[in-house]
């Protein structure tokens, strides 16, 4: 009849941090995560990013760089210091499911709209758990004495699907890489109408070796596609087959590797009747993501952003558990300042509750991510 409490729970993958509290929530034993912010991170809820100044600090103290001035010293420490506010931070959707959401075992969520015809980049799999949205030989650490990483490359998610900088001007910023034969993952996907693309895959490889599989609704779509080497593992080439037909409505996409031994950053839909694809700029300039106001609010709030040129923008909304609550733009807006208003109601256009919620605006490749105060 002692109370217990777990006070700290050290690093995992979201597998991991789902069925530990799971199992301590079975056992009526009260649970506080650490932390909820970190610097550079995939394995909190919100990743604070490491200025430039504040990286030469570190890269001194790790002995591979000058040793900076006092006063730039002080200047970069209190630069980061500013980069910890909520605002300022990556939200990181699928940590939020793993620790909050009790169907992460059972319901995949979209981590993005995917409206096709469109360039799917690879990381943007559904949040999930293990086994339902990805399947990954090495999901979790198992072993405390060993450096053991889930996610080889360390970036962008806390899963075991691995994840890098793809280095590659034409694609995708982050790619999965280390494929292994028998891993998979899938996406949520929706189609205006019955229609039939070109499917053009963005892929490395070093070797010459590897093979995929594109099913849809557990149908196969594409079998038994070749790799072919392409000289090198950031040497990125594309890879397209035609006539592939995706009806309309709501599909579960599945990337499924016959054999590993490749990289790949996305997979772009072209439909052959009218050639539209989403608009992916190789080269994207600095675009603005700016706080709404009021905030808090309780009636209306608006959301204002700057755009370097005009371009097919979204924004997603999610609450406090990684949710997605409304896909609420993904329309063509003009370059300069732009502005839209959320009224607080989600996609069944049901007054939310209470809390805190995040809007996500994704432009091309790029996406930035603030915190926001519903008041009902």
């Amino acid at each position: 009849s002692v109370p217990l409490w777990m006070g700290e729970s050290g690093e995992n993958s979201n597998p991991w941090f789902h069925e530990t509290i799971t199992m301590l929530e079975e056992n009526n034993v009260s649970w506080c995560w650490w932390t909820h912010k970190k610097l550079e991170t995939i394995t909190s809820p919100l990743s604070a990013v490491i200025n430039e100044d504040y990286q030469t600090v570190l890269d001194y103290w790790n002995g591979t760089a000058p040793k900076p001035s006092e006063i730039y010293a002080k200047n970069a420490l209190f630069e980061m210091a500013e980069n910890l506010a909520i605002e300022k931070c990556n939200f990181l959707p699928d940590v939020v499911g793993a620790l909050f959401d009790d169907q992460f075992s059972v319901v995949s969520q979209p981590y993005c709209e995917h409206n096709i015809p469109a360039v799917l980049p690879c990381v943007d799999y559904d949040i999930g758990n293990v086994n339902l949205t990805y399947y990954d030989n090495n999901y979790q650490k198992v072993r405390w004495d060993e450096d053991q990483p889930w996610n080889t490359g360390g970036k962008y998610r806390n899963d075991g699907v691995d994840i890098e900088l793809s280095n590659d001007s034409g694609g995708q910023a982050y790619s999965v890489g280390w494929v292994e034969s028998g891993e998979w993952i899938s996406y949520t996907i929706q189609s205006a109408e019955d229609d039939t693309y070109n499917v053009v895959f963005r892929i490395a490889s070093l070797g010459g070796r590897g093979r995929l599989q594109l099913l849809l609704n557990d149908q196969i779509l594409i079998s038994n596609l070749n790799i072919p080497n392409t000289g090198g593992w950031y040497n990125w080439d594309t890879l397209s087959v035609s006539n592939v037909q995706i009806p309309a409505g709501g599909n579960t996409l599945k990337l499924n590797f016959i054999e590993g031994g490749f990289n790949i950053n996305q997979i772009e839909f072209i439909s052959q009747t009218n050639g539209q694809t989403e608009p992916d700029p190789v080269k994207l300039k600095t675009f603005n993501l700016d706080q709404n106001y009021p905030n808090p609010f309780n009636h209306g709030t608006k959301i204002p952003f700057t755009l370097p040129f005009q371009s097919l923008t979204k924004i997603d909304i999610f609450d406090i558990q990684g949710k997605l609550v409304k896909n609420l733009v993904n329309d063509i807006f003009p370059i300069g300042a732009n502005s839209v208003v959320w009224n607080g109601t989600d996609k069944n256009d049901q007054t939310v509750n209470t809390g805190i919620y995040y809007y996500r605006l994704k432009l091309g490749k790029e996406s930035k991510t603030r915190a926001m105060i519903f008041l009902k």
